[in-house]
């Protein structure tokens, strides 16, 4: 459940009631402190000596010329005056202290009339108090100078004062008032706080909170996928003019000619400048000897990504809100009823296009319209598997794109957006196929940074966790120079942790986790009850989830509802046959309760009395639509929730009759609170860290069942990290609309939105893959980062902190000393106290296989909690002023040997009621020892020749293809592997030879082995596969193996080496290894080696023809 901030009418109440008590016993003390100046003047029988204008101006600040002080009555009202100081300081601390034990009410921000009545609070109690701390010193003994501020008052006046004053009987009530009078000064210190807690109190926002719902998949962005681009890669190099050097130069490196290269993309900018190209199917390069040629900066391997989109239509259930929302739990819906819509943001797109004639965006493309540009990469035809059509028209063929921008800026009857009124580009980088590459990416990125834009989100991703990839790496760049990038975490969750997706691995890149929205998407029927006088009639919306793809009729009104039985407790109802004579219901809407037996076994007893229409009401669980897909059915079925059946049973059985009627539009659609499932993290978003333990994701938003804009003017319900990316681009698009983005903020926007949105989140519950929560855990920030965004506080808080992020690293590597900038933009001081919220610890490693465990085979959650102090423990921070907390954690103490990974967040809790978070994450262990050596049990292995004999038994090939004999390598990690290589030796090779990078003809290097590129069955085919379509060794960056991710990596050897020539025959030394996490690639020890099921000696014999099994 989200955090709750109220405030009741009692306290408000009691707020304003203190301040208006404060101000009027200190107006009260003022005016007898005034009184007391004046009394002279309508008295002077009393007394005749005058105090000397001297001391009079010195000691009250103000000329007395003609003023004379009658000192019983000055001693007399210094006591009214010290009364009421006393009860000012109460009235002023009571009002103080309230708002710190409850800081997180809100209240009303109408009431700015206490902004000046505090202010005259304090001037009028500093009045009130100067007069009695003016008898205290005038009290002083003789001869003694005082001071009374920075003014010194001569012994000399204080003499002649006390002349005056020891002639008066009445002296001995100043006396008494002497340890009283300084207590003025505390009522001034109070009045002034009292003052700025007014202030704050009464700007502060009233923030109401609902509890959080339920829902459950429809359509499914399924887990992305990525993989490397046989022959295609990207340089980067230092300027323009490299690029055609590079070319030049490239093409004698090893004696390959590139002249038959084929060229794709050339970016020219001052993020990032560089070249895609794909060498010819007969051809191979050294990556390592590319890399170092002058002008180059990297060269990039491209990668292949698809979506694994599976678009439905779908609707759910309620008693309904008549427009579905993702607004409840984010506090988008506070902002729209301010008027943050967005307006005057720009947002780019990276996508596979849009239908920007869907009247929900705007009906059109180009200025006037919201969205107002963009860029087609790829075209409509046939790429990659033709070449590119690129053009200035960016027309959705998928409907991904589509449905993305819905989220940000659609504006219908249905469903509004996080920001309507914000502006759009779109820069397609998908044609007709779900296919795109990385170059691509990069350049659409590129584009839409030169075009300006504030923000760019992509809802991209593949399996990946490397930040130092080509993609990412351009991305971290952008956010250096002040645009907003996130990107989708992945939808990969059932492998578990350590599986993160490629472009969100960026630095300050935002990766975005998915939550279960809290509203269901439903189809609209109304419900009229009609008793005997027709102008009693009433009526309610509801919603309902259909069975099947066949909607009840229009005609429905004329099937009146009926109840077979009143018992809503009975959850067999219907689950055995109706007994003979219990009628026909063939003119009715049949309701049974749900539970007990399946839908489809209730629903033949129910037709089997007649029915054509049922309504099942739903128990406790989680609403669905009905299951009856194994039966053949001759019914229309839905399911409502518990609440509708109960109302429809109270009219009922009050003598009405309740009539269900919809209205035959298949758009007509409500929303749904979602009860059961409604705000719990999704089960496949993906989990990081990255394999260098940097947190992955940053925050979570909604993206289960999330309804938006689709292909042809319509409408569609998908779920997947793709959903929850742009609803944190369109938070963002509402703080640039406010604030103004990366134009006016210059390069520091990116940054400082990104810190924004991830302190805004708010912890989510633990949930199991199956959805079962743990109660009173929260959710890893692993899985959801620092959790749900909470819009309202991105916009509107005044407090800030500097830091996006805490990372612990492992045990052995433990970072524990980390700084916290907290900066106040209000113009009031501050008060912050700091404390640390833990999530529910994973156990990561599988015991008895060592692999990393999956999200489905996780146990309960632990409770690690590392040690933690604040220096200093609390701060007061002054207007406009910035300061720093250290934090300083300590390891936790706990059973590494499953290497628990904990987290949480670091919690900045305000005086004013303002509380932001920045998470923490840690893993209790040593990782590079723990999964060393990399290669999983059993692996690697390699097998050759039909019948697959294992390398031992056959450590020799002939690399006769059709007769498949040639090495297969079966590789499998525990962990991810930054590189892969395959390097072949002469025999008697040694690691006190390694070096690296090995060079051809020294310590007997003869060359990198090559992989097969288009592995698509278990046997080469002669007919389909080219064995000249490979890759030079080393593979970068191959993800983990087992626990839920896939299986093995696979490796075909042909028999040719990196630079393109065919290994001779002959007899050699093969090293196969995997670089350790962490590891040192000129360290032999820091390598993974196949030693283990490989031979010191392997033969190539080329002149055999014949089948060897």
């Amino acid at each position: 459940m989200r955090p709750t901030i109220s405030s009741s009418k009692v306290l408000k109440g009691l707020r304003f009631m203190t301040l208006v008590l404060v101000f009027a016993t200190g107006v009260g003390t003022g005016g007898v402190a005034l009184n007391c100046l004046n009394k002279g003047k309508d008295e002077q029988d009393r007394i005749n000596k005058n105090l000397p204008n001297e001391a009079c101006t010195q000691l009250f600040f103000l000329p007395c010329t003609s003023v004379n002080i009658d000192v019983k009555d000055l001693a007399d009202s210094a006591i009214v005056v010290v009364l009421g100081a006393l009860l000012s300081v109460f009235l002023s601390a009571v009002y103080m202290i309230l708002p710190l034990f409850h800081a997180f009410a809100s209240n009303p921000s109408k009431l700015k009339v206490v902004e000046p009545l505090s202010w005259v609070l304090s001037t009028a109690v500093i009045l009130g108090g100067l007069i009695p701390l003016t008898v205290f010193f005038a009290t002083r003994k003789a001869g003694v100078t005082v001071f009374l501020g920075d003014l010194e008052v001569s012994a000399q006046i204080v003499d002649e004062l006390l002349v005056i004053l020891h002639e008066q009987t009445t002296y001995k009530h100043i006396g008494y008032l002497r340890p009283l009078v300084i207590i003025p000064w505390f009522t001034m210190f109070f009045s002034a706080v009292a003052a700025a807690v007014s202030w704050v109190y009464h700007r502060q926002r009233v923030t109401m909170k609902q509890d959080v719902l339920l829902a459950s998949t429809a359509a499914f962005v399924s887990a992305q996928n990525a993989t490397v681009v046989p022959k295609r890669f990207m340089v980067e190099v230092t300027s323009e003019p490299q690029i055609s050097s590079f070319y030049r130069k490239a093409r004698t490196v090893n004696g390959t000619s590139l002249q038959g290269v084929t060229t794709h993309v050339n970016i020219t900018s001052n993020v990032f400048s560089g070249s895609s190209f794909t060498l010819r199917d007969n051809e191979d390069i050294d990556l390592e000897e590319l890399s170092n040629l002058d002008g180059v900066v990297k060269v990039y391997p491209v990668m292949q990504i698809s979506l694994g989109i599976s678009p439905t239509y779908r609707g759910e259930d309620a008693l309904a809100h008549a427009q579905w929302t993702s607004h409840a739990t984010t506090g988008v819906d506070k902002l729209h009823s301010e008027g943050i819509l967005g307006e005057g943001a720009l947002i780019g797109v990276v996508d596979t296009g849009v239908d920007y004639d869907h009247p929900a965006l705007g009906g059109g493309y180009g200025p006037g319209y919201k969205i107002i540009g963009g860029y087609d990469f790829v075209g409509d035809g046939e790429w990659p598997y033709e070449d590119a059509v690129p053009d200035d028209d960016p027309m959705d063929n998928i409907g991904h794109g589509t449905h993305v921008s819905g989220i940000m800026i659609g504006d219908s009857n249905y469903f509004v957006g996080v920001v309507p009124e914000a502006k759009m580009m779109m820069y397609k980088v998908f044609g007709k196929y779900d296919i795109t590459y990385t170059d691509v990416l990069v350049a659409a990125f590129i584009r839409a940074y030169q075009d300006g834009v504030d923000m760019i989100t992509s809802s991209i991703g593949g399996n990946g966790g490397f930040s130092d990839e080509l993609w990412p790496t351009v991305a971290s760049r952008l956010v250096d120079k002040g645009v907003f990038v996130s990107i989708a975490a992945g939808n990969s969750g059932s492998a578990g942790p350590f599986y993160a997706s490629t472009g969100a691995a960026g630095e300050n890149v935002v990766a975005v986790a998915s939550v279960e929205n809290s509203i269901l998407v439903a189809e609209k029927a109304n419900l009229t009850f009609k008793g005997s006088d027709p102008r009693d009639a009433t009526s309610a919306l509801i919603g309902y989830l259909l069975a099947s793809a066949d909607d009840f009729p229009v005609d429905l009104n004329e099937y009146p509802i009926a109840v077979l039985s009143y018992n809503q407790s009975n959850a067999a109802e219907a689950c055995e046959a109706y007994p003979d004579g219990t009628g026909d219901y063939s003119g009715y809407t049949v309701m049974v309760r749900r539970g007990t037996c399946t839908f489809a076994e209730k629903l033949v007893n129910v037709e089997a009395i007649g029915a054509k229409y049922i309504l099942f009401y739903n128990n406790d669980g989680p609403m669905v639509n009905p299951d009856i897909s194994s039966i053949n059915y001759n019914s229309t079925s839905a399911l409502i929730t518990a609440e509708t059946d109960a109302k429809i049973i109270e009219e009922i059985q009050a003598g009405k009759t309740v009539i269900m009627a919809i209205s035959g539009n298949s758009s007509d659609i409500v929303g749904l609170d979602d009860n059961y499932y409604g705000a719990l993290p999704n089960y496949f978003t993906s989990w990081g860290p990255l394999y260098d333990l940097t947190m992955k994701p940053e925050i979570a938003a909604p993206g289960g069942d999330i309804l938006s804009t689709y292909l042809d003017g319509s409408y569609a319900v998908l779920s997947g990290t793709s959903m929850a990316t742009p609803y944190i681009a369109g938070v963002a698009a509402a703080y640039a609309g406010q604030f103004g983005g990366k134009q006016s903020q210059g390069t520091s926007f990116g940054k400082t939105i990104a810190k924004r949105i991830v302190t805004s989140g708010y912890a989510l519950p633990w949930t199991n893959y199956y959805r079962e929560k743990t109660a009173g855990v929260t959710a890893s920030a692993a899985q959801v980062g620092a959790g749900m965004v909470d819009a309202g506080k991105v916009l509107h808080y005044t407090s800030s902190a500097d830091t996006l992020k805490i990372q612990l690293n492992d045990t052995a590597n433990f970072q524990g000393e980390h700084d916290i900038t907290i900066t106040n933009s209000a113009w009031y001081p501050v008060f912050y106290s700091f404390s640390i919220l833990s999530d529910g610890a994973i156990d990561t490693i599988d015991q008895d296989d060592g692999t990393i465990l999956g999200f489905y085979n996780f146990g309960e959650p632990r409770v690690v909690v590392p040690g933690v102090k604040f220096s200093p423990s609390f701060l007061i921070v002054w207007p406009y002023q910035s300061s720093s907390v250290r934090v300083s954690f300590t390891a936790p103490d706990v059973d590494s040997s499953t290497m628990p990974l904990y987290s949480g967040r670091v919690v900045i809790s305000s005086s004013v009621g303002e509380e932001i978070s920045i998470p923490y994450l840690g893993l209790a262990g040593d990782l590079g020892n723990t999964v060393t050596p990399v290669w999983l049990d059993n692996f690697p292995w390699s097998p050759s020749g039909i019948s697959r004999t294992n390398i031992m038994n056959k450590p020799w090939w002939t690399f006769d293809l059709p007769n498949q004999d040639f090495p297969i390598f079966y590789v499998a990690v525990r962990y991810a592997v930054t590189e892969l290589r395959f390097d072949i030796y002469e025999p008697g090779y040694t690691e006190d030879q390694w070096e690296y990078p090995p060079v051809v003809g020294q310590n007997g290097y003869v060359g990198t082995g090559t992989t097969y590129n288009s592995i698509t069955s278990n046997y080469y085919d002669p007919n389909v596969d080219d064995p000249t379509d490979v890759s030079a060794f080393p593979v970068s960056d191959i993800t983990r193996n087992g626990g839920g991710a896939s299986s093995y990596h696979e490796y075909w050897w042909f028999g040719a080496l990196g630079n393109g020539s065919d290994i001779e025959n002959g007899e050699y030394h093969f090293r196969i290894a995997a670089l350790n996490p962490f590891g040192n690639r000129m360290v032999s020890n820091d390598w993974s080696i196949w030693v283990d099921g490989m031979p010191d000696i392997v033969t190539v014999n080329r002149t055999t023809t014949d089948i060897v099994v």
